[in-house]
């Protein structure tokens, strides 16, 4: 069962039509005893109780009822989530213009309005909202608000479930991935089919003048002209030449004068988690290190390794003070044998010139291109 929490007191304040009646009932009140006019009074008397009354059983109303929630524990940025509200009363009371306010981790307060529910003990609501921000909590922390019972009280109370939720970054695939070719649909299908001795399988690209028709891909060709499409050619690594992993660094190191943008961050993680699951996707060995990890090798080669990091960047915070000799050591620290992608949310500008010589060439992710979001049909990403 899920723990709530009140708050200790509920906040109840007049609304501009409580002040009016309010005014109204004390100004005719007054007149009633000016003129001596005892009914008058008495009915202004009447009037004013009414005020008092409305906000008890405004607050009586509200304190009567609980809200269960009922969601996912990770949700994604830009993804619609899924929120179902089962509210509970504790007395069978007529109450309505009830609003229900949800507080997801760095992101706007959402609304949801109900008219009104009468004599059921229980109403289920459906709702989904979108995140526009990521973040993670172990508390869900959210607001009933309602003007019953005539609209002359707001009375609101904050309520506390305990309910995990992260919200993970949006999945963007960069440029990178995709320029040399597409991927074919199934790698170990293809390893099995094609020898071996050309060198670790690169990707698919369009077939172009001198391509021997040995390297044709049959079944890439097939399907690219049903589309309207030319030919599909397999490239190959040379021989030796594949590299044994993929390492993705990410860093926030900069000129002085840099201006640090808060969007470019956001952008940038989400590329590298693009990045990331696109590796994991195509079976290639990698792992992160990033500079708001402390440049410490975070592994990547399967998805509950990639699950766990897109937790983690839920949680991550731009690291403020990333030196050059923090940067240097980190690259010194790379297996030589690796393949190196380096993403930054500065512009390549402001740091290109501080990448050390490698055997293999680094791989900047341009994070100022045009990146497609991650489709997760047939899986979950």
């Amino acid at each position: 069962m899920p723990f709530f929490m009140r708050s200790h007191r509920c906040h109840s304040e007049l609304s501009s039509s409580g002040v009016a009646w309010l005014l109204l009932s004390a100004s005719l009140w007054a007149l009633g005893l000016a003129r001596a006019d005892g009914l008058l009074t008495s009915l202004m008397s009447l009037a004013l109780l009414l005020v008092p009354f409305a906000r008890w059983q405004g607050r009586r109303s509200l304190r009567a009822l609980s809200v269960e929630w009922q969601m996912p524990t990770r949700a994604m940025v830009g993804r619609a989530l899924p929120l179902r509200a089962i509210l509970h009363l504790q007395r069978a009371i007529r109450i309505r213009n009830l609003h229900l306010i949800v507080h997801l981790p760095n992101n706007p307060p959402h609304h949801i309005s109900l008219p009104q529910f009468i004599g059921a003990r229980s109403i289920t609501h459906d709702e989904h909202v979108v995140p526009q921000g990521r973040g993670s909590q172990e508390l869900l922390r959210f607001d009933i608000t309602s003007d019953f019972p005539w609209g002359w009280w707001r009375h609101r109370i904050a309520m506390e479930q305990t309910h995990s939720l992260c919200i993970c970054p949006q999945v963007l695939v960069p440029p990178i991935t995709i320029e040399r070719g597409q991927w074919h649909d199934d790698i170990s299908d293809f390893h099995q089919s094609h020898d071996r001795a050309d060198g670790e399988w690169r990707g698919l690209r369009e077939w172009r003048a001198g391509d021997a028709l040995k390297h044709l891909h049959l079944a890439a060709s097939a399907r690219s002209l049903a589309r309207g499409q030319g030919l599909m050619v397999a490239e190959h690594d040379r021989p030796g030449n594949a590299p044994s992993q993929v390492v993705v660094m990410f860093h926030s190191f900069a000129t002085d004068r840099t201006i640090i943008r808060p969007e470019s961050f956001e952008r940038a993680l989400s590329l590298l988690a693009g990045t990331l699951r696109h590796l994991v996707t195509q079976q290639v060995p990698a792992c992160l290190v990033a500079d708001f990890d402390g440049w410490c090798e975070q592994p990547c080669t399967q998805p509950s390794e990639l699950q766990h990091l897109f937790e983690r960047f839920a949680r991550v915070r731009r690291a403020a003070q990333t030196e050059w000799h923090d940067w240097q050591q980190a690259q010194k620290s790379i297996d030589p044998q690796a393949q190196l992608w380096i993403i930054s949310d500065m512009p390549t500008q402001a740091w290109q010139r501080g990448i050390l010589p490698r055997r293999s060439p680094v791989r900047l992710i341009d994070t100022t291109k045009k990146a497609r979001a991650f489709s997760t049909k047939g899986g979950r990403s």
